[in-house]
């Protein structure tokens, strides 16, 4: 029992490990020597639980997959609007992508093996669960009339990882009125783009009582036993598009806003 145990810690610090250079190399550029170093198990080890580089990215994207299944399942079994649960699944898959190199990694290799099994696509899945999310509009008419349901989840998914591309590329992205290369975090970008996005997507009966800035204050965490991150509201972001929306009419000042 004890031995089958450290088998699966093993296994575990290997898939882990897997998705931090995968992450920072990409799949071509990753060796098994490297990913078993910063595992710190030795190559036998990791020939024993994984015979080739192949399985290891498997195994890296049924994890990503896994985990943005848990959370989105989460997010579409709560009472709010379909346009509220789309916002509230992109900040939660922006929060992923900040702490999870396992969800970055699988997003990667996702676009770098083409040939592999769909099912291991994550940004499938994050398309699946936005549809999803906007599929509840016909009870409660959040979708502004001649929106289009499958348009809006394909946008929002397009824009939530684009975040990941612009961070990805430059290490930060810049607030508005600060000089490009001034920290502004991810989230904060996703709230403005939502503000700008609202007043076009949004039915006038409910734009006012959306949160552009998510309704939730926490979202998806980082891997099992991954480093710790800054707990919310940390260092990393800044609670202020929640509470300012529910004091300030937000979408008054927006473009094209009623």
């Amino acid at each position: 029992m004890a031995k089958q145990a450290r088998g699966e810690r093993t296994r575990n610090a290997l898939v882990r490990a897997a998705a931090e250079v995968f992450d920072r190399a990409g799949y071509e550029r990753a060796n098994l020597t490297t990913i078993s170093e910063t595992a710190g198990v030795t190559k036998g080890a990791l020939s024993f639980h994984f015979a080739h580089k192949e399985e290891l990215a498997r195994a890296v994207q049924e994890l990503a997959c896994a985990h943005s299944r848990t959370a989105f399942e989460a997010l579409n079994g709560r009472d709010t609007t379909a346009v509220q649960t789309l916002i509230d699944i992109t900040h939660a898959l922006t929060e992923q992508l900040r702490g999870s190199a396992t969800v970055r990694a699988g997003l990667r290799l996702s676009g770098e093996r083409a040939d592999a099994d769909p099912a291991l696509d994550c940004s499938r899945i994050w398309l699946d669960a936005m549809c999803q999310a906007l599929q509840r509009d016909r009870a409660d008419r959040s979708i502004a009339p001649g929106a289009d349901p499958p348009a809006v989840a394909a946008l929002a998914l397009a824009m939530t990882t684009g975040m990941e591309v612009l961070v990805r590329g430059n290490g930060s992205v810049p607030p508005s009125g600060q000089r490009p290369g001034a920290h502004s975090p991810p989230r904060q970008w996703l709230t403005r783009f939502w503000t700008l996005l609202l007043p076009q997507v949004a039915s006038l009966d409910h734009l006012h009582a959306l949160l552009p800035g998510g309704s939730l204050l926490v979202t998806a965490g980082p891997d099992p036993g991954a480093r710790s991150t800054p707990p919310y509201p940390g260092e990393w972001y800044e609670p202020t598009p929640v509470e300012s929306v529910r004091g300030a009419p937000w979408w008054r000042s927006a473009p094209n806003a009623p």
